[in-house]
């Protein structure tokens, strides 16, 4: 399920034409958001042993930049004296370098177990190459700032069981965790993912597709100083808060760069 805090999408109407003033051409662009396959239980390979489940991994996606490659020196010159570019934004302060050539301002709240793709609202690009994305890890704006909500009023929300044997002896641990602007450092780096590669090429008709894998969350938490020896399951839930190092093992895991995948698809032909 994908929720939205934008209420309406605005379209723009010179869409595939030179816009005065920029001297670039600009396109619309789709959005896609593709899950994981949970029709099976999603299990995962952690440390020390221990299995664990996914029963829910809900995200916010957005803000996410995309950015133009590198230009070469001949190119540097020619953007010295061609007339300037303008996105409708306010620019990503990031530490790469590069050019905005499209963003995904609006935030959405995505089922990552859903193995549904949805569409997003389309966005306007500057025709061309792209090469790598940064994406923000924000904290819930609006309507998905709620504590009912799907990510319950944080950035990411998160709810498994984790498993092993240990000497004949079966432990079992639930737990939930929150990440809210609260958890992590006060620092803009900290809270984006930077520098993903992206593949393809912004053109009309051509879509981004966002993937996050949830699986790379759990792989480092260590769940020892939480299973106690349990034979066997309860319904109690542990609530997994920062400062912990189960926290910091799955905040890590979120902006691990190996579970980030951006694309872009070209239009199909007709």
């Amino acid at each position: 399920m994908l929720i939205s805090t934008a209420l309406a999408s605005s379209l723009f109407g010179a869409v595939a034409c030179e816009l005065p003033g920029t001297g670039g051409e600009f396109v619309e662009t789709g959005w896609r958001v593709e899950g994981l396959d949970a029709s099976r239980p999603i299990v995962v390979a952690g440390v020390d042993g221990w299995q664990v489940e996914l029963l829910e991994a809900r995200l916010l996606i957005g803000p996410i930049y995309l950015f133009a490659p590198p230009v070469t020196e001949r190119g540097a010159l020619a953007e010295l004296f061609a007339p300037g570019r303008a996105l409708a934004h306010a620019g990503d302060d990031n530490t790469v370098g590069g050019r905005v050539v499209t963003e995904l301002l609006d935030q959405y709240a995505y089922d990552l177990l859903d193995p549904e793709p949805q569409l997003l609202p389309p966005t306007v690009a500057e025709a061309g190459p792209v090469d790598i994305a940064n994406v923000v890890l924000d904290e819930a704006r609006f309507g998905l700032a709620v504590a009912d909500g799907p990510t319950r009023g944080g950035h990411a929300f998160l709810r498994g069981v984790a498993r092993r044997e240990v000497d004949g002896v079966s432990q079992v641990v639930r737990f939930s965790a929150v990440l809210g602007p609260e958890t992590v450092r006060d620092d803009r780096i900290a809270r984006r993912v930077e520098a993903l590669p992206v593949v393809g090429e912004l053109e009309t008709g051509a879509t981004v597709v966002v993937q996050a894998d949830p699986r790379l969350w759990v792989r480092q938490m260590r769940f020892d100083d939480w299973a106690g020896g349990a034979t066997r399951e309860t319904d109690e839930e542990i609530v997994i808060d920062a400062p912990s190092r189960l926290h910091n093992a799955w905040y890590l895991g979120l902006r691990d760069p190996a579970g980030w995948s951006l694309r872009v698809e070209a239009a199909e032909s007709p």
